[in-house]
């Protein structure tokens, strides 16, 4: 039966360490969307600077939309880069607690086996007095 909760518990710590690297994943993900995003940005913003000034109002309302369109994004990925965080905290969390109760628990075997050992030694001289 301990043998099935310890088997038991590895499963739940595998489960929890893999949530914990997919959650790493996405937010190396996010981090690198994020990125490209804020490169496209400077990219738009640094872009045709030669033309005439008819060209330049038309592109500078295209640009406008784009940067709007542009930060939109920015900011769901933001959001989505903060939610990956709180998950990788909560998951960091539960491994924690995890590991904690495991290390519990094989404190308390020894405990245990321990306290056997000293009432075998015990009843073993109580026999040879």
């Amino acid at each position: 039966e301990r043998e099935e909760e310890e088997e038991r518990e590895r499963e739940r710590r595998k489960e929890a360490v893999e949530q914990l690297q997919a959650i790493q994943l996405r937010l190396k993900d996010s981090e690198e969307r994020n990125t490209r995003l804020e490169q496209e940005l400077q990219r738009v913003k640094q872009s045709q600077r030669g033309t005439s000034e008819s060209q330049l109002m038309v592109e500078a309302a295209s640009l406008r939309t784009k940067k709007e369109e542009l930060e939109g994004k920015l900011a769901r990925e933001e959001d989505l880069h903060a939610a990956c965080r709180r998950q990788l905290a909560t998951a960091l969390e539960r491994l924690g607690a995890m590991r904690e109760e495991e290390h519990e628990r094989e404190l308390d075997h020894v405990k245990l086996l321990m306290h056997a050992k000293s009432e075998s030694q015990e009843i073993r001289e109580e026999r040879q007095q």
